[in-house]
């Protein structure tokens, strides 16, 4: 499979992600409540980033997809983007979405710094002799 293709498979399933979560809270409330309410905008952004932190990192990362140590930062970056959305629903935080964007941005860089530190460990680009 070609790397195009893999990137846009990629972004398919991100975006499918997010309007099926979108989709599926819509039909809950509206059966539960029997209207929409508004969205929280922490719950929103919790919703819409963290499946775009999880298929960046997997775009970035992908020739790693067979080791354990991609997985395991990946599920901690969703799960810390997901608490923090949580948290922030939870105390009635409602932050301007510039500054739920630049604390997103500046977590993934930290996490991009971080796997490409990890990754690069226990990976050898020359081939030993047996």
């Amino acid at each position: 499979m070609h790397q195009k293709l893999k990137d846009n498979l990629i972004y398919l399933g991100v975006a499918g992600i997010g309007a099926a979560a979108l989709t599926f809270y819509v039909f809950y409330t509206d059966r539960t409540m029997g209207r929409i309410p508004q969205i929280s905008g922490s719950l929103l952004w919790g919703i819409l980033s963290t499946p775009v932190i999880v298929a960046l990192i997997l775009e970035r990362f992908w020739k790693h997809r067979g080791r354990r140590a991609l997985w395991v930062m990946l599920i901690a970056a969703a799960v810390i983007n997901a608490s923090v959305m949580f948290a922030a629903y939870h105390q009635h935080w409602n932050p301007p979405v510039i500054l739920c964007s630049t604390i997103t941005g500046l977590c993934l860089v930290l996490v991009f710094v971080v796997a490409e530190k990890f990754l690069s460990l226990g990976r050898s680009d020359r081939k030993t002799p047996r």
